[in-house]
């Protein structure tokens, strides 16, 4: 069975490394995989491509306990509409996040994830 999920509900613009604000990580406690897209809507200036991974986690209280599940391919994320799918069956804990971790020279971007939550039954 599977599920459609939007983990960043509209368009995130950031400016520098930043990740999810933790209140904000999805509930993925019921399923055993993902199958994620980030779509680059924008990007101010130029870049030589754009970091975005997924966290896993047990709690949103604190930032230090994340995993990483899924790095998107910078490499393919180097402009405008361009986009990247991952796909993640193991280590996946309660909750589910994004981070940026490098923005390739660009000033800004604006990108969105969503995908399909599945469960092996």
């Amino acid at each position: 069975m599977a599920d459609e999920f939007i983990l960043t509900q509209r368009p995130v613009r950031v400016t520098n490394n930043s990740s999810q604000p933790l209140d904000q990580a999805l509930n993925i406690a019921d399923y055993d995989a993902i199958d994620a897209v980030v779509n680059i809507a924008g990007v101010e200036g130029t870049t030589t491509g754009v970091s975005i991974r997924l966290l896993t986690g047990m709690q949103k209280d604190t930032p230090d306990t994340w995993s990483v599940v899924a790095t998107f391919l910078a490499s393919a994320l180097t402009g405008p509409n361009t986009f990247n799918v991952q796909h993640a069956d193991q280590k996946l804990l309660k909750y589910l996040r994004w981070e940026v971790f490098g923005l390739g020279g660009a000033t800004a971007v604006t990108f969105d994830i969503s995908g399909m939550l599945r469960r092996h039954n």
